[in-house]
């Protein structure tokens, strides 16, 4: 007897969705979305940090020179300062786990962000060349920004470097991938 079978067996979908689900499983995990998302939120900072070291090189150019507030005794050579837009409402990088720039964020165990040891506003000095000074999305104080200046000095002759700004770094706290950092 010849019976006409319309449509598949039971088995037969099952085994086509058991494949599917494979092949979608196999596809999600080479995709690896949380490394994209990483990856994402690094490509802000840097974008972040190359718009304050614009911003700077605007004002030097239109100012010829940098903010009076920028001298040797606020702006110390050697120094790492997180960037904050307003100095008295901020948390002490150094003193507050509050700061994406504490030296006990888990970044700075593992050797990607930066760590700073004072805090610097650039907020009123820069406002007429950017609108707005970047923050990093994970900071978790609204006055932090979640990026570090330091600035390199020439010799002043007497053994010193409280000369002229020579070189200026912007870095991210927050990298997660690998470190973030831009010099000019």
């Amino acid at each position: 007897m010849l019976v006409n079978r319309k449509g598949f067996t039971l088995i037969e979908l099952l085994v086509v969705i058991a494949i599917l689900a494979t092949l979608a499983v196999t596809v999600f995990v080479a995709m690896n979305p949380a490394k994209r998302l990483r990856d994402s939120r690094d490509a802000k900072r840097k974008t972040d940090v190359a718009t304050i070291l614009d911003g700077i090189h605007t004002y030097v150019i239109d100012n010829q020179g940098f903010p009076t507030t920028w001298d040797a005794t606020n702006l110390a050579a050697g120094t790492v300062y997180e960037i904050v837009t307003d100095a008295t409402n901020a948390v002490n990088p150094n003193t507050s786990d509050q700061s994406l720039c504490n030296a006990s964020h888990t970044k700075h165990v593992a050797g990607v962000g930066e760590v700073a040891t004072a805090m610097f506003d650039i907020g009123t000095d820069l406002s007429d060349v950017l609108a707005e000074i970047p923050v990093d999305a994970n900071n978790s104080h609204a006055d932090n920004t979640g990026y570090t200046i330091e600035v390199t000095r020439e010799a002043d002759g007497s053994g010193g470097f409280t000369g002229p700004i020579k070189t200026i770094t912007i870095a991210s706290c927050g990298a997660e991938n690998e470190a973030i950092t831009i010099s000019r």
